[in-house]
Formats: structure tokens, C-alpha cells, sequence
């Protein structure tokens, strides 16, 4: 008779795991999908990406080269 009431109690009671497991789910979700949405943003160019370190390295090495200069003097 106990075994029948603890199953009556068990369904009459909410799951108070549950909604904490419906919370992590959600915010899991959200947050894979902003890394989703961050990844699908990146550019796939990598040919322009390229040149442009390429620009970047000789405009550092530019003032690497004058900053050097300026200091021997």
C-alpha cells in the first residue's frame, strides 16, 4: 500500500530538478548558438586576411625601424 501511495506522492509532486535542467538546457543553447552564429560571421576569406597582416607586419616593422632610429640618435 505504501509502494502505491509513494508513486501517488511522486506524480502529485513536481520535479524540482527539472526546471533547473530546463534552465541549463536553455541557456546551453542559446550559448552554442551565439558561438554558431560568431563562427558562420568569421570571414572564410583567407587570401584577404592574408594581405592584410601582410600590410599590418611592414606598417610594425616601418615603426619598428624608426623607433630604433630615433633611439641610436
Amino acid at each position: 500500500m505504501s509502494s502505491a501511495l509513494n508513486k501517488l506522492l511522486m506524480l502529485a509532486m513536481p520535479d524540482p530538478y527539472a526546471a533547473k535542467k530546463e534552465v541549463i538546457l536553455t541557456a546551453y543553447k542559446d550559448t552554442a548558438g551565439h558561438l554558431v552564429d560568431l563562427v558562420m560571421c568569421a570571414p572564410d576569406n583567407k587570401s584577404d586576411l592574408m594581405d592584410k597582416q601582410e600590410v599590418w607586419i611592414a606598417q610594425w616593422e616601418k615603426g619598428m625601424v624608426s623607433t630604433r632610429l630615433n633611439r641610436e640618435l
